[in-house]
C-alpha cells in the first residue's frame, strides 16, 4: 500500500492527470488502494482548470509552456495556493519565466508560494516578476527564507517593484543575498528611495555581487 501510495503521489499531476489514471485502471487491485490519491488529484485538477481559465490558458498549455505572462489577472492569494500546489507536484519544471505583475498576491499569497519555491520546485526560472502586488514585509520574510535553502537557484531577473515593503523586510532579503541567495541574479527591479534602490544595506550586497539594482 504504501509503495503504490509513493507511485501514486509521484504520477499526480494536476494539470495532466491521465498518468496516474491510466496507472490505477492497470487492475482493480491497484484502482481500489489509490482512491484516496485519486480523489485528491481530482479536486486539485479542478482547482487548476480553474485557476488556467482565469489566466487565458489550458491545463495541457500550461503543463508545457517555458512563459506564463499572468500579469493583470486579479491573481490572488487563493490562486497562489493552488499555483503553489501546482508547483509543488513537480508539473513546471520547464518554466523560464512567470509574470505575476499587477495582481492581488499579498504577504499570504507569496507566503504560499515561497514554500513551494523552497522546495526547489522551480528548478530552471530564470525570471520572475512580483512588481505591484501589495507584498509586504511578512511576505518578503517567507520569500527570503525559501531563496535561503537553495530555492529558484537559477533566477537571473527579479522584480519587486511597487510593493509595501518595509526595513525589516528589506534588510532580511539583503542578508539573504550576502549569504549567497540566488547565486545568477543579475537585475534587481525595487522601487526608488530608502525601501528599494537607496536602501544602504541592500545597496551594499548587490554592488558586492555585481547586481544591477534599479
Amino acid at each position: 500500500g504504501d509503495t503504490l501510495g509513493n507511485m501514486g503521489n509521484q504520477l499526480a499531476d494536476p494539470l495532466w492527470p491521465v498518468h496516474l489514471i491510466s496507472f490505477a485502471s492497470t487492475c482493480n487491485a491497484v484502482s481500489a488502494a489509490l482512491q484516496t490519491e485519486l480523489h485528491s488529484l481530482k479536486q486539485m485538477h479542478i482547482k487548476a482548470r480553474c485557476l488556467c481559465a482565469k489566466v487565458g490558458t489550458t491545463c495541457r498549455t500550461m503543463s508545457v509552456s517555458a512563459y506564463a505572462d499572468w500579469d493583470h489577472k486579479g491573481i490572488d492569494c487563493a490562486d497562489c495556493t493552488v499555483l503553489a500546489q501546482i508547483i509543488t507536484s513537480g508539473a513546471l519544471p520547464q518554466l523560464l519565466a512567470l509574470d505575476l505583475q499587477d495582481n492581488n498576491i499579498s504577504d499570504s499569497g507569496l507566503v504560499a508560494l515561497s514554500d513551494a519555491i523552497g522546495k526547489g520546485a522551480l528548478p530552471q526560472l530564470i525570471v520572475l516578476s512580483l512588481g505591484s502586488n501589495r507584498i509586504g514585509g511578512g511576505g518578503l520574510l517567507s520569500f527570503s527564507k525559501a531563496l535561503a535553502i537553495g530555492g529558484l537557484s537559477q533566477l537571473v531577473r527579479l522584480e519587486l517593484y511597487g510593493n509595501q515593503i518595509a526595513d525589516t523586510g528589506i534588510i532580511a532579503f539583503a542578508e539573504t543575498l550576502g549569504a549567497g541567495a540566488l547565486p545568477l541574479l543579475k537585475d534587481l527591479m525595487m522601487d526608488d528611495g530608502p525601501f528599494g534602490t537607496e536602501h544602504m544595506h541592500l545597496k551594499v550586497v548587490c554592488q558586492a555581487r555585481d547586481i544591477s539594482l534599479r
